[in-house]
């Protein structure tokens, strides 16, 4: 589908052992009365079928369609497992559970599949939705809170807390988060180390220090107004850089596996940016970092943060941070300043 994931990477990437046994699990403990089910392929259909008691497969290719949905209308089929088939135009009103498993950054697919579930019936008092997909905020995924016209998950807003909620009230939970003033200490500690990311995934970024922000974003700040920006990892892994320097995107990298990205990411600094190391190296600079803040720095997040406070933030007392942390909260604060300067 046109501004969607390759379908072939998709499959490969969800129909796996650990997560099939993961949303069949998913399905014995949650699923309520007639189940339709989402795959990313027609092997994935076919094998999540395997784990499901009952369940079978639709696609494309399935010859006698109309019989099974007259035997799943009927109850003698508890779960339909379909490829591209059942996203729209399809009458099924009886469904009471909805399992996506099926990744979709494209907004209308996705609503498409859970308008499936949102006909009236007799008996039926509500839609279940599992979306068994992950992490929407880090990959720009569909999810839930595409329902409700929302973008981005505060980090704070878990699953557990969203978790048997009724849509309404998964609006009124992620509006009252997103409109609590934040604070400093907030900030500090929703971004990840870089050390702490390699630990957790196994990659290498090469020495280089990053800021993993809660919507996977890296930033890296260069020195001199110069900004290192690492677009949130695809579905598969896949991502970008870029350089910012004020309004102008300076420098941008091909897309391509997170981990050549990390190696060209550091080729490329040392080429263009060695004299700033300082700033960016782990390995030869970045000793700074465990001063006290100074005063300098102060003043700079105070001028940054009254120059457009719309984001509620609670400056507090800045006298306890490190010279890094003050680095990161400024890192932060010009890289949210450009981005409006460049999307207006």
């Amino acid at each position: 589908m046109q501004d969607d994931f390759d379908q072939e990477e998709l499959a490969d990437c969800m129909d796996t052992s650990t997560i099939n046994a993961l949303i069949a699990n998913a399905y014995k403990r949650k699923a309520k009365g007639p189940t339709l089910i989402f795959a990313s392929s027609v092997q994935h259909a076919k094998n999540l079928a395997k784990l499901i008691d009952g369940a079978v497969v639709v696609t494309g290719q399935t010859k006698n369609r109309q019989e099974i949905l007259e035997q799943f209308a009927e109850g003698e089929i508890p779960c339909l497992i379909n490829y591209a088939v059942f996203t729209e135009g399809t009458d099924l009103p009886m469904i009471e559970t909805i399992i996506i498993a099926r990744p979709t950054c494209n907004a209308a697919l996705y609503t498409q599949m859970v308008g499936r579930g949102l006909r009236t019936y007799d008996g039926k008092e509500k839609l279940i939705l599992m979306d068994c997909v992950g992490n929407a905020g880090k990959h720009n995924l569909c999810s839930v809170i595409t329902l409700l016209g929302i973008t981005y998950l505060p980090r704070s807003v878990t699953p557990v807390k969203l978790c048997g909620k009724k849509l309404l009230e998964i609006n009124e939970i992620i509006h009252e988060e997103m409109n609590r003033a934040v604070s400093l200490e907030d900030m500090i500690i929703k971004a990840t180390p870089i050390n702490l990311f390699e630990e957790e995934t196994g990659y290498d970024a090469k020495k280089i220090f990053y800021n993993v922000m809660p919507n996977g974003e890296m930033l890296s700040s260069l020195g001199y107004n110069n900004l290192l920006r690492i677009a949130a990892p695809d579905l598969i892994g896949r991502s970008h850089a870029e350089i910012y320097n004020e309004d102008s995107v300076i420098w941008k990298s091909e897309t391509m596996p997170l981990k050549e990205l990390f190696y060209s990411v550091n080729k490329y600094l040392w080429a263009e940016f060695k004299s700033q190391c300082r700033y960016w190296s782990l390995k030869y600079g970045c000793g700074w970092r465990n001063n006290e803040v100074t005063k300098a720095q102060i003043e700079l997040i105070n001028d940054l943060i009254m120059e457009d406070n719309e984001d509620g933030i609670d400056i507090g007392d800045l006298s306890g941070l490190t010279c890094g942390q003050a680095s990161d909260i400024i890192t932060t604060l010009k890289f949210k300043k450009m981005m409006k300067m460049i999307k207006p």
